[in-house]
């Protein structure tokens, strides 16, 4: 304030920065400043309780804010839990996959050994085919006994049964087969109906949530921009309001103020007039004391002229006298009786006016003690409330300190929140590395993010920084404005001091003075009374010569410091003005750049909502995207539903097909037995025909050899017939055989091709998934860096609202230094004023004086008339 700026450092000032000297009194402040100042106070602490109302509605909605960035931090952590459980699901459904793929191959290998043992098995028939060939050849060329017919037959049966094992494990393991492709396609049928069912879930769940979300996130989004526009309303309500006031306020002070300054022109005014009529008072009483003076040397003039008259007509009375003494004894001797009795009467008359006199001196010593008490006890009192007033600004300094000092602890505990939360993102930036290292697809995104959210970070450290700076400028300030108000202390008391010291040697020569005036009166008492008035008019002339000779020097003296005082005073108002200027040029600074701030803050909010704006439309597009693959993936599943379908009516005619190869083998292999029982009865005809032949070869030697060559031939063709035929089943059941196998082979490849599809499909959508999880995921850090640039936002709001109201005080504060400074001025010319009418009233005091002089002089001059017309009766 005022007396904190330095203003008070005046040679012979007190602490309030007025004037103080011989002449001059103390200023103190009016209970109009002090009632003023209580407002001001007032409003200050209401301004102070509206920014801590502010202050909490802020803090409450950074706590708002942080729950929700907690809410959401959880959510993300589910939805993460829930692509990891996902990812599991996979990798067990690829698991099963990889099983049945084993058992496929499996089961191929066990095809592959069954043909390779119906391989080894069709060239042991084969083998045999050539050795009962060659048997039949040996048999054709000699005559075949029983015990060999015994061995084909059984060799035969042998081929029948080896045949007959050799169908029946084929049929087995082709139930075998097809009942392990039944259960492989009956579980890859519920499989994938189960994991349909659980994706298609899965999805409207997700769409569930993801709609739940975004309504969420309309919903804060309108809360938000509500929140926004009631504070931003209210900040402007309240804005008004302030600014209402303060103009209610500065008006009613320029109200107040010309309506002091009007009265105190009219009381200046009057002031003046006062103090030309006591000029003209005094220059008339003195030009009166002049006539007066010099009627009383005329009127010592006459009474000496009287007086020699008198002795003049006492001597010729006396001569008269003693001419008649001898005549008249006893009237002379009465007649000198009476005229000692007057002289004794106007010996005790003039004894009285002596002792009248000497009371009125010691009557004006006593005014001038007195005098002399109440102004010491008047300065004691100043020293005393300037002491009170400096030990104030000292606790009000020292208040101040204390405020600066926690302002600064609560920008550094906003500074330690901040690293806190660069630690906690520090900590979160590990974690979206490891998400990154584990995710390289969406690796750029998060970089950008994290970039972001270390760009925003070090703008909201460097906002930090700034105002931890602008807050140790302010305690800084303080604590030179302290500095100085204990400088201004020490000055002031050192003044004091100074004052007291030139006081007490003042007081100490007047009393010197007056003492020695004392005596010099004492003793010009005890002489005549001419002399007396003589002594007394030249003590009067001297004093008051020596008055206005020390009225001159101190009027001197006060021009000077005045002037000095003016100096002084205009050299730290252009001091002020200049700092004031700075501080406005680097309060516009501030402010110039906290607008820049502002812009580049609302741009990035723009950003941010168009960023938010494409990502939702990138997740709708996705959501939709993600719609037609499960539309897609339907359709495909159907068509697998289909194709498996196709594949198990197939397999059901490879099946009949195989039993109708089954039956054309039991067929060719009855045909076979059929011709084989043939060639039996041909061999048994033949040797019934060998027989009859043995028989008739006694008849005829050429008939036996022409029916044994027939039946050999009929034998051969007989057998050739039969093999042929066998052979020719054989060789379609092979060809059947191959067919269904190949068949079989390609219904395998096919459903393989198709299992490698599905997995491909699953693979697509785990990838879809694990994408889609990543898209929530960033669109949680998307929402984070959203939610933390609305922190940020609103801590710069929050600083805003702070500085505009530090700046208030201040502006309020300039507006109160300019009003004190203004009444300051207006109570050193009431100041003046008032050493203007002290100088009349001691004026009119010294006027009183000399009237009461006059009426003594007066008096005594009735009392000498009243003499010499008593005298003048007596001597008639």
């Amino acid at each position: 304030d005022y007396n904190r700026k330095g203003k008070h450092k005046l040679r012979g000032g007190d602490v309030n920065g007025h004037l103080k000297g011989p002449g001059r009194r103390p200023l103190a402040l009016s209970a109009s400043a002090s009632a003023r100042s209580k407002a001001d106070l007032v409003r200050a602490e209401e301004a102070a309780g509206k920014s801590l109302g502010t202050e909490e509605r802020l803090l409450a909605k950074e706590a708002r804010i942080e729950e929700q960035t907690v809410e959401l931090q959880e959510r993300r952590a589910a939805q993460e839990s829930g692509v990891m459980t996902l990812y599991a699901e996979l990798k067990k459904t690829q698991s099963n996959v990889a099983v049945v793929d084993t058992s496929r191959t499996a089961m191929k290998a066990k095809l592959e050994s069954t043909e390779r043992q119906l391989r080894n098995k069709e060239r042991a028939l084969a083998d045999l085919k050539i050795d009962l060939a060659k048997k039949l050849q040996a048999a054709s060329d000699n005559t075949l006994s029983e015990s060999q017919l015994q061995m084909l037959e059984q060799n035969a049966r042998d081929i029948t049964n080896m045949k007959a094992g050799l169908q029946r494990e084929y049929k087995e393991r082709e139930d075998f087969m097809a009942h392990e492709i039944e259960g492989v396609r009956r579980h890859e049928q519920t499989m994938f109906a189960k994991r349909e069912a659980e994706l298609i879930e899965q999805q409207q769940a997700e769409t569930a949530s993801m709609r739940a979300e975004e309504q969420r996130k309309a919903t804060m989004k309108l809360e938000v921009q509500r929140f926004g526009s009631q504070q931003q309303v209210a900040l402007q309500r309240e804005q008004a309001l302030a600014q209402q006031d303060l103009a209610r306020q500065a008006s009613a002070r320029l109200q107040s103020n010309q309506v002091v300054l009007a009265d105190s022109r009219t009381e200046f005014s009057q002031l003046a007039a006062m103090a030309e009529e006591g000029q003209a008072r005094i220059k008339k009483y003195e030009q009166e004391k002049v006539v007066m003076a010099q009627t009383l040397f005329a009127q010592e003039a006459q009474l000496q002229r009287a007086q020699a008259d008198a002795q003049q007509q006492v001597h010729r009375r006396e001569q008269e006298l003693a001419y008649e003494y001898a005549v008249v004894a006893g009237t002379l001797d009465e007649k000198l009786a009476a005229l000692k009795d007057q002289v004794a009467r106007q010996a005790t008359e003039l004894t009285a006016c002596k002792a009248a006199k000497d009371q009125e001196v010691n009557s004006v010593k006593a005014a001038a003690a007195r005098e002399m008490t109440a102004l010491q006890a008047l300065a004691a009192r100043e020293i005393a409330a300037a002491q009170t007033k400096a030990a104030q600004r000292a606790v009000a300094a020292a208040a101040e300190a204390t405020s600066a000092a926690t302002v600064v602890g609560r920008l550094r505990a906003d500074v330690a929140r901040l690293d806190e939360e660069k630690r906690k993102s520090d900590a979160d930036f590990g974690t979206s590395q490891s998400y990154l290292a584990a995710a390289q697809d969406q690796a750029q995104q998060l970089l950008a993010i994290t970039a972001k959210e270390h760009s925003d970070r070090l703008l909201a450290e460097q906002s930090a920084q700034k105002e931890l700076e602008r807050a140790e400028i302010i305690a800084e300030a303080a604590y030179r404005t302290q500095e100085v108000a204990q400088q201004a202390i020490r000055l002031g008391a050192e003044e004091k001091t100074e004052l007291a010291r030139r006081w007490e040697l003042e007081r100490q020569q007047k009393d010197a003075a007056w003492a020695d005036q004392q005596k010099l009166l004492a003793r010009e008492a005890d002489g005549a009374v001419k002399l007396e008035r003589q002594r007394w008019d030249k003590a009067q002339t001297v004093l008051n010569a020596e008055a206005k000779k020390q009225q001159i020097v101190l009027d001197e003296a006060q021009q000077k410091e005045f002037e000095s005082y003016k100096q002084q005073q205009s050299v730290l108002d252009e001091a002020q003005v200049k700092e004031f200027e700075s501080y406005k040029v680097k309060l516009n600074h501030e402010l110039m750049l906290e607008r820049a701030e502002n812009t580049r803050l609302a741009a990035l909010k723009a950003k941010v909502q168009a960023r938010l704006n494409s990502e939702e439309k990138q997740a709708l597009a996705a959501i939709k995207e993600k719609e037609e693959e499960v539309l897609k993936a339907q359709e495909n599943a159907e068509t697998e539903r289909r194709k498996a379908e196709k594949a198990t009516a197939l397999i059901r005619e490879a099946l009949e097909y195989g039993q109708d190869s089954n039956s054309m083998i039991q067929e060719a292999l009855a045909s076979a037995k059929s011709e084989k029982t043939r060639a039996e009865a041909a061999m048994h005809a033949a040797q019934s025909a060998a027989a009859a032949a043995a028989a008739a070869l006694r008849n005829s030697e050429a008939e036996k050899v022409a029916a044994v060559s027939q039946a050999t031939q009929r034998a051969k063709s007989a057998e050739d017939a039969a093999t042929s035929r066998a052979e020719e089943a054989l060789a379609e059941a092979d060809r059947r055989v191959r067919e269904s196998h190949d068949e079989a082979e390609r219904m395998a490849r096919d459903s393989l091709q198709e299992a490698s599809k599905a997995k491909a499909a699953a693979a697509a959508e785990a990838t879809a998934l694990v994408r889609r999880a990543f898209d929530d995921r960033n669109t949680l850090v998307a929402e984070r860096a959203k939610v933390e640039a609305m922190l940020v936002e609103e801590r710069d709001r929050h600083a805003a609202d702070i500085r505009e109201v530090e700046g208030e005080e201040r502006a309020e504060s300039v507006s109160d230094l300019e009003r004190r400074l203004d009444e300051l001025k207006k109570l050193e010319q009431r100041q003046d004023v008032k050493e203007v009418k002290d100088n009349v009233r001691a004026r009119r005091k010294t006027e009183e004086q000399g009237e009461r002089f006059k009426t003594a002089l007066a008096h005594l001059e009735d009392h000498q008339q009243e003499r010499k017309r008593k005298e003048v009766r007596g001597g008639r």
